[in-house]
């Protein structure tokens, strides 16, 4: 195994034996250190040959999971980082260990350690307490995520698809979080100009016309499913429509547009609307601005649906 015994500028090993380990499978706490900076990120391995060539390997191939060891070792290079052992211990103290010399290095300012989580041990199925999440929000506080347009675009090609959350319903309490994060919430100039420029043009799908593939994803969602019109809501479904309206009060815009929608036709209009339909030399969308009322009402007197006339 190969496995320098350095001492670093921030952590000292402990073990002074300088041979190489007999055991090829060797148990003890590892540093890799940054040379031109002197960051160090500890760890523990049971085997600490093939933790190292881990490491270096993902590194290599920029999938390590610290992205903070990750952006130095883009930065400066293999040839800038060296791997050594602080101590050989066996298996079953590996943790206390390894907790010790965290939290030796954690006295230090973050500039000089790699380490994202002030515990040893995996993480996985694990709850943090108040107090290690107090250090954990501490550590990353002040921390910026600017990603480049390549970035962004990778992550974005390997969301798509990605239907993990389809039907997924928060709970109670992760609602409450949400709710108590977005209250007050203050968007800066540069933030709304954003939202701005990506809803320019957008008309609610107004007009939009949907792909071949596109109808027919939506033809096959909707198969079975029973139309609700002329079903009456449960009273309860009443009760909650009412307490969600309640105190709400309408544009002046939008209590012209449901003037509109609700203006009654005459006999007379309606036959004259579907003549000219279906003589097909018009639109809903025209009739609508024609005769002054909504593209729904154009729909349902085309369709015979309700009555929107008098």
């Amino acid at each position: 195994m190969n496995v320098i015994l350095e001492t670093a500028p921030t952590i000292e090993p402990i073990l002074s034996d300088t041979r190489e380990p007999k055991r090829r499978r060797q148990s003890g706490i590892y540093q890799i250190r940054c040379k031109p900076t002197g960051k160090v990120y500890v760890g523990s391995a049971v085997n600490l040959s093939a933790r190292k060539s881990q490491h270096f390997s993902d590194l290599s191939l920029r999938k390590h999971r610290n992205s903070r060891l990750q952006n130095a070792w883009n930065k400066y290079g293999k040839e800038a980082f060296n791997f050594s052992v602080l101590e050989l211990c066996n298996k079953e103290n590996l943790i206390n260990r390894e907790q010790y010399h965290l939290d030796r290095i954690w006295e230090l300012n973050r500039e000089h350690r790699f380490n994202i989580v002030p515990t040893a041990g995996s993480n996985l199925g694990m709850f943090h307490s108040l107090e290690v999440r107090a250090k954990i929000s501490k550590a990353k506080s002040g921390v910026s995520l600017n990603f480049t347009q390549e970035q962004i675009e990778k992550y974005r090609q390997n969301m798509i698809g990605n239907t993990l959350a389809l039907g997924h319903r928060h709970t109670e309490e992760c609602k409450a979080i949400i709710g108590e994060a977005s209250k007050n919430q203050i968007f800066t100039k540069e933030r709304k100009i954003k939202i701005s420029q990506a809803l320019k043009g957008n008309k609610n799908c107004l007009g939009h016309k949907c792909s071949e593939e596109t109808k027919g994803k939506i033809s096959i969602a909707n198969k079975g499913n029973k139309s609700r019109s002329g079903q009456p809501h449960t009273e309860e479904t009443k009760a909650k429509l009412s307490e969600a309206h309640m105190g709400k009060t309408h544009s002046e815009e939008h209590t012209n547009n449901m003037a509109y929608a609700r203006a009654a036709l005459s006999d007379r209009q309606c036959e004259i609307i579907r003549n000219i339909y279906q003589s097909g030399a018009t639109t809903y969308t025209l009739l609508a601005k024609q005769f002054n009322c909504s593209h729904s009402t154009i729909s349902n007197v085309v369709n015979h649906i309700g009555r929107a006339y008098q």
